[in-house]
């Protein structure tokens, strides 16, 4: 498996959970949610993006075995389970639900289905996705094959239902997007 040959190797997560992109993705989680006291991180990874900040209620998803084994000795106190939410049910719920730099990994779109049905059904309020927000791919082309797939999130909006979109954030580097969702309050809202 990718991820965790590559953790095994001494790979990490990638630029999306480091720098300006973590400072970029925290300060739009901050105008929503403020400080999250209760997530779940579906592609939790090696919890680079978590540097420096705590959260009373955590649970973390990742395909990786060794990376989650490594998690767990780092920060005791949260939680992490071993699962592919591209083909297994999350039997999870939280108030905010994370999915950073995961859906242009997932190449099958039965698979791509299956995650946002999954994370959808996770999500209790709030609901976070990064995604390429223009094709970044040489050529316009829709995929590498291997690695990367472009799908434009705005033509899968009706997966995503009952949450509402409250925000789409584009980063001035002109290919990663921040979406906001929101599951609608019983008032309406």
């Amino acid at each position: 498996m990718f991820w965790d040959k590559r953790y095994r190797q001494g790979g990490t997560s990638g630029v999306g959970s480091t720098g300006w992109e973590r400072r970029w993705k925290w300060r739009l989680i901050h105008r929503y949610v403020g400080d999250p006291v209760q997530v779940l991180d579906v592609g939790c990874g090696d919890l680079g993006f978590w540097e420096g900040r705590e959260c009373p209620d955590y649970l973390g998803l990742d395909v990786s075995p060794f990376v989650q084994e490594r998690n767990a000795a780092q920060r005791p106190r949260w939680s992490f389970q071993i699962l592919d939410a591209t083909k297994e049910t999350i039997p999870f719920q939280r108030r905010i639900v994370f999915c950073f730099d995961v859906v242009f990994h997932v190449l099958p779109e039965d698979e791509f289905r299956r995650l946002v049905h999954n994370l959808v059904a996770a999500t209790q309020q709030w609901l976070f996705v990064t995604n390429w927000g223009y094709n970044p791919l040489p050529g316009g082309r829709p995929t590498d094959g291997v690695y990367q797939v472009y799908r434009d999130l705005g033509d899968y909006m009706h997966l995503f239902e009952p949450l509402r979109a409250i925000g789409i954030h584009r980063r001035v580097n002109r290919f990663k997007a921040f979406y906001a969702f929101r599951r609608p309050d019983r008032g309406g809202e």
